[in-house]
């Protein structure tokens, strides 16, 4: 989670918009495995990494649209395959790796 001075100076607020981010991407969260799609299973948080970063609005935003847009991100990086990083393997018969 990052909030920057650009959001407010004080540091009440800003927390305040940290706080108010972590609730709506938990709420979002909820409402999508009640819609049946498990986000919980999708984002392993043990492998993968939930960025947010606020913008100016996200303090003054209602709440509902704070939750919406969190949802509609959510379902949209769901519906993403993730692919696996296979490395290259080196042939045995090159031998310029080999010291």
């Amino acid at each position: 989670m990052s909030t920057k001075k650009r959001i407010h100076k004080l540091a009440v607020i800003r927390h305040r918009t940290r706080t108010r981010l972590v609730s709506a991407l938990r709420t979002a969260i909820f409402r999508l495995q009640d819609s049946g799609i498990d986000a919980a299973q999708t984002l392993d948080l043990r492998k993968q990494v939930i960025m947010l970063i606020a913008s100016p609005t996200a303090y003054s935003r209602k709440m509902e649209g704070l939750v919406s847009g969190m949802e509609k991100a959510l379902r949209r990086v769901t519906s993403t395959p993730t692919y696996k990083f296979t490395p290259i393997q080196k042939k045995s018969s090159d031998k310029r790796y080999d010291k």
